[in-house]
């Protein structure tokens, strides 16, 4: 990082701290409006969640949604990473009456979440690697075709903080 370049007692230049503020920032999203799914279980992009991430870095991930499916059609979802992208995310989520906790690997795995018919939470914690620049992107849907309203609602952030 550019702060380690720095000797004892020296202040830095505009060059470094720019680097440094660079390096540290956070990315973030935030969903700015609702937005509904209706009798489809292939998993569409969120209009408002994904950032743009850099090549072969590691960045821990938060994602925070609250989403609402009925008891049919259910709810999944998944991230996109860029080409050779790869991580784990831990899902903590309202299902029914319980809170539900899995591990889901990318860029493989979907989280399915049994529909509670109102609002429901779901946080995600984890870390995500990068071979190539790209962008992170929330993907959902219902997991089954049901004539009903699935909807992510307007309030969802996902940020991201690179760490190598």
């Amino acid at each position: 990082m550019a702060w380690s370049t720095l000797l004892a007692g020296e202040l830095p230049d505009a060059d470094k701290l720019l680097t440094l503020f660079t390096e540290v920032r956070q990315l973030a999203a935030y969903k700015t409006a609702d937005e509904t799914v209706n009798n489809s279980a292939v998993l569409q992009d969120d209009n408002d969640l994904f950032v743009a991430v850099g090549a072969s870095k590691v960045y821990l991930l938060n994602l925070d949604i609250v989403q609402s499916s009925g008891t049919s059609p259910d709810f999944k979802f998944t991230l996109t990473l860029p080409s050779g992208g790869s991580g784990y995310l831990n899902v903590f989520a309202h299902a029914e009456t319980n809170v539900v906790t899995t591990l889901v690997g990318l860029p493989t795995d979907t989280f399915a979440l049994a529909g509670v018919a109102a609002d429901a939470s779901v946080k995600v914690t984890g870390y995500i690697t990068t071979s190539a620049a790209g962008t992170v992107q929330l993907q959902w849907a219902q997991n089954g075709n049901v004539v009903s309203d699935t909807i992510v609602r307007k309030g969802g952030t996902l940020v991201l903080r690179q760490i190598l």
